[in-house]
């Protein structure tokens, strides 16, 4: 049997990380959370992620700081990275991008949305 893909999810809401960790655990995804960047680069150390989904707006670092700096790591950069935002506009879209994301999807999640493009990267 295949190992189970791990996800790192870093978002600062404690009712979206319970809602994305149990349907992406019932997708089959081994889910690590983390609520702010600090925590994030601590776990993302530990645990050697699959693919990283990470909110903009944290406490301390926000998450395009926190990408940035994941990118510019030799050990990190090729590590997918979907933007989940309830910031919608283009401006923190491109940003995203630019910096390196693999995609970028608007709070409330798309269940259907979301599965489909973790699958695409993984």
């Amino acid at each position: 049997m295949a190992s189970r893909k791990k996800i790192l999810l870093i978002d600062d809401s404690s009712v979206n990380n319970i809602l994305l960790e149990n349907i992406l655990q019932d997708e089959g995804y081994d889910i690590t959370v983390a609520f702010t960047a600090d925590e994030g680069f601590k776990k993302l150390e530990k645990e050697k992620p699959d693919l990283i989904l990470l909110d903009i707006m944290l406490p301390g670092m926000n998450g395009f700081a926190f990408l940035k700096e994941i990118k510019s790591k030799s050990a990190t950069k090729d590590i997918p990275v979907i933007m989940v935002s309830a910031k919608s506009e283009s401006s923190d879209i491109d940003k995203s991008i630019e910096l390196g994301a693999a995609d970028f999807i608007v709070k409330p999640v798309n269940i259907k949305t979301i599965t489909k493009k973790i699958e695409s990267l993984l």
